[in-house]
């Protein structure tokens, strides 16, 4: 995936990307992120792989930086197959926003 963009907003950060070319029929995306400088933990945040390029982050506080990643997900057989991680978006969510 590329082109990721994260929108924060009061306890919420919007994230958009583009679906990488000649991603096969079925595949998902897993979202990663990080607060601070923290690094990324090795489990997604969403429970199974998303079927659009977006996603609404609700799991946020205020005035806390996080950093997003995203990974194409597909499957061969009983295999699950990841793509490298795109690159990184940071967002900062505010009241008011």
């Amino acid at each position: 995936p590329s082109g990721l963009t994260a929108l924060p907003l009061d306890r919420l950060v919007r994230l958009n990307w583009s679906a990488p070319e000649g991603l096969p029929e079925g595949a998902g995306y897993n979202i990663y992120r990080a607060a601070g400088e923290e690094p990324f933990p090795h489990r997604p945040l969403n429970a199974s792989p998303l079927p659009s390029p977006s996603y609404e982050d609700f799991s946020v506080e205020n005035d806390r930086g996080y950093r997003y990643a995203v990974r194409s997900v597909s499957s061969s057989g009983a295999r699950i197959i990841e793509s490298e991680a795109s690159a990184e978006a940071e967002a900062t969510p505010r009241e008011g926003r």
